[in-house]
Order: structure tokens, then sequence, then C-alpha cells
């Protein structure tokens, strides 16, 4: 999932680069005539930026389906403004107030992002409504990743999130679409809650 919608800016890596790599995902998938294991659901929301919306009511109109769901891969970027190297990170949101601090869909698609040398730097616990992965807390195991920087830069939420802005932002999606696909083909279906 990635939402469509900009903070009253261009959007383009907040969140266009993210709707894009879930284009790119149905591409390499029908271009590779690779069926997922799995039903595999590439959902845009709206109204991310004004309150999670738009994944709230996918969420409370989609119970049948996510009776079904194996887990979520929610994506957000968070600049598109470069000032130091890119940093991968994904939250899942535990039930550490239930006893379990594990974050078994993180650790797993981490581990499996070493292997292709994707340098995922950060994985933390976040019990926070903090993007579309929110409104899934309690429902499915789920992930929000997002990439950046170590310091926010100028075209966060504002209106030098260009198309410009995000130019030299291709290896970032190639590994976005990376990540997008260990989860859609490699999240194992026998995996426990």
């Amino acid at each position: 999932g990635a939402h469509i919608d900009s903070a009253n800016s261009p959007g383009a890596a907040d969140n266009a680069l993210n709707c894009a790599v879930l284009l790119e995902v149905a591409r390499v998938l029908d271009e590779g005539a690779v069926e997922p294991p799995i039903d595999l659901c590439l959902v845009w929301f709206g109204s991310e930026e004004l309150g999670f919306y738009g994944s709230q009511n996918f969420v409370h109109t989609h119970q049948e389906l996510l009776d079904q769901t194996l887990a979520a891969f929610l994506m957000d970027g968070f600049t598109a403004d470069q000032p130091g190297p890119t940093i991968f990170g994904m939250q899942e949101s535990s039930h550490v107030r239930f006893g379990s601090a594990e974050k078994p869909f993180a650790d797993y698609l981490a581990e499996k992002a070493l292997d292709l040398q994707i340098p995922i730097e950060l994985v933390i616990d976040s019990p926070l409504f903090a993007s579309d992965d929110g409104p899934f807390y309690g429902f499915v195991p789920h992930v929000r990743f997002a990439f950046g920087s170590n310091r926010i830069g100028r075209a966060f939420h504002s209106p030098y999130d260009t198309l410009e802005s995000v130019q030299d932002q291709g290896e970032v999606m190639k590994q976005s679409v990376s990540m997008a696909l260990i989860a859609a083909v490699n999240t194992p279906q026998d995996a426990p809650d």
C-alpha cells in the first residue's frame, strides 16, 4: 500500500515514489509471468495526510479480506531532499503492551533485505498511528517501510517536493521495489501470527 495524497504539496517523494513502486511491482510480476503463491492486493490510499482516512476506511470495510491476509507492507516516503545517505526503515507495531515485543514481520523482511544487500538501518516498534500502517494495528501483521536521510530535507511537505527533487532516486526506487516484491512473493504462508 501507498498513499496518493500529499501535504498540500506536489508530493513527488511523499508519496508518489511509492505509488510508482506499486505500479512497478505489478509490471515486474506481469512481465516476468510471476504468479505469487497467494493473492496480492496493491492498494493506493487517499487522505493519509488528513488523518489516515483512506486506510481506516479500507480496514473498516474489508473485514473478509483482512481475515485472509497474511501481512501488509505499507510504504511512506519522508523526504525527497537527500542531504545524507539514504536510510531505509521499517516500523512494526508489536504487541508489547500484551507482553510480547517481537516484530516478526519487520525482522523477517530485514533479514531478507540483508541477502540482497539492501541496508535496513532501522527496525523499531511503533505503537502510534504514524501513517497508513496505523489502522492495520490489531488486524494483521504489518510494517511501514519508509526511506529518507539522517535529517529531513527542505522538500519534505513543501512546494519543493517536485519531480526534479526525486530525479536521482532511482536506486531508492529499485530497492523499494525489491522490498515490496520480497513481501509479495516471499512472505511464508505458514508464518506464525
